[in-house]
């Protein structure tokens, strides 16, 4: 008991100083991290070099598989590293900039090297990247988690408001360099600046934060055989976690639509010149309204209760972007998109740092990506596949399904009190 008042007085006297300090990797980190993006930099950046739809569809494939899948290494690290959160974090999170550092470098062997060699350097370097980013984001959490020992709802809100300002100026930084160097010298000079601001967040947390001294660094020794048994556990015993991972796992089917919503709500006439512009500016402006809503929210309400907004805002965007009425409308939809997506990421962090009972939200974190893996695969692949055999409606009224399902599970929670 005086060992725990140690470490709460501890943690409150450094708690300015380690919120802080994580907010400042968030910014730097994520301004890096629009720089490389999957959804917006990385597609245009390998079509320059091929139109192959299969090679492009690699881009989703290595991307989500690794980031869930890996997640099972980050928790048995967790339980059996012999360091304390803060050190494993950190020395996981390094390995990740290894990986962009190696993007960067394969950038440089544009028109230097075969076509072919270009593509196959670059698609190593981002599977390194995904498996270190798939393998760090749980650990990381659980290392913040940590040091904020209180309002973790209201502090990862904010941290991802603040990710989604950095990438306002990261983008305005992306539509300049597209203005001022032609390919490839604006992405590898884009590359290199990412490069700087992800080591600099990395110091960031190495300097700023201050871990409390009597920090457990046990391993468990747990073995990979007695992990999927862990994980069963965790959702047979762990109500709470059980109902949340039903309903994150639905999600994943909602969110599947995701990438497609530009797409449909483009398909009017008259269309100002700048709308996809407009359209992402309302996405980043809405995430950070949702990110700070949504985290004082679950502090006050819970993550189920941020769920059942979250999930009406998915509902609104999904009948709104079938309809496609155009004008102010279309705008609407893509801020209440953006909502959606928020409400989904946020509360999965919150969820699994909440609901933890022994206060390592590594296992957590992992057992929920694992469960959702599947159907976030096979969705980002077949989203676009079902678009062409059928139509963008049917897509859209499949996520609408899904975010009314979720709906009804997150509102029998709330009234059950289960938080």
């Amino acid at each position: 008991m005086e060992n725990n008042e140690q470490r709460i007085q501890f943690l409150e006297k450094n708690y300015r100083r380690n919120y802080l300090s994580f907010l400042g990797e968030g910014f730097f980190y994520s301004f890096a991290f629009y720089l490389f993006s999957v959804t917006n930099v990385f597609p245009d950046y390998v079509s320059r070099m091929t139109d192959d739809p299969v090679v492009l569809s690699l881009l989703s494939v290595l991307y989500y598989g690794p980031v869930y899948l890996a997640s099972i290494v980050s928790c048995w690290l967790s339980l059996n590293a012999p360091a304390t959160p803060k050190r494993l974090g950190l020395t996981i999170c390094y390995s990740q900039r290894v990986g962009l550092i190696l993007i960067a470098l394969s950038s440089l062997m544009i028109g230097k090297a075969p076509v072919s060699v270009c593509l196959v350097c670059f698609f190593v370097a981002f599977l390194f990247f995904n498996i270190a980013d798939g393998i760090s984001a749980p650990l990381y959490y659980n290392m913040a988690s940590s040091m904020i020992y209180r309002n973790i709802g209201t502090f990862f809100g904010a941290y991802n408001m603040v990710g989604s300002v950095s990438g306002v100026f990261a983008s305005l930084l992306l539509t300049y360099l597209y203005s001022v160097k032609p390919y490839p010298g604006n992405y590898q000079l884009m590359f290199g600046i990412g490069v700087l601001f992800a080591l600099a967040s990395s110091f960031m947390v190495a300097f700023g934060t201050k871990e409390y001294p009597g920090a457990k660094a046990e391993k468990v020794g747990v073995t990979w055989k007695e992990l999927p048994q862990m994980m069963m556990k965790c959702i047979s015993e762990n109500r709470k976690f059980r109902n949340y991972t039903i309903i994150y796992v639905i999600l994943g089917a909602a969110d599947f639509a995701m990438p497609l919503y530009s797409i449909r709500l483009a398909q009017q006439e008259n269309l100002p010149a700048n709308f996809i512009g407009i359209m992402s500016l309302i996405s980043l402006v809405s995430g950070v309204a949702a990110n700070w809503i949504w985290g004082r929210l679950s502090d006050r309400k819970g993550p189920f209760f941020v769920l059942v907004l979250s999930t009406i805002c998915g509902i609104c965007a999904a009948v709104l972007t079938i309809l496609n009425p155009g004008g102010l409308w279309n705008y609407a939809a893509y801020s209440l998109i953006a909502f959606a997506s928020c409400g989904s990421s946020l509360t999965n962090n919150i969820a699994c740092t909440i609901y933890a009972e022994d206060g390592n939200s590594t296992l957590l974190t992992s057992t929920s990506k694992l469960c959702a893996a599947p159907i976030c695969i096979l969705a980002s692949i077949g989203s676009g596949v079902l678009a062409q055999w059928t139509s963008l409606k049917v897509v859209f009224a499949i996520a609408l399904c899904a975010y009314t399902i979720c709906l009804v599970l997150s509102t029998l929670n709330v009234r059950k009190r289960v938080e």
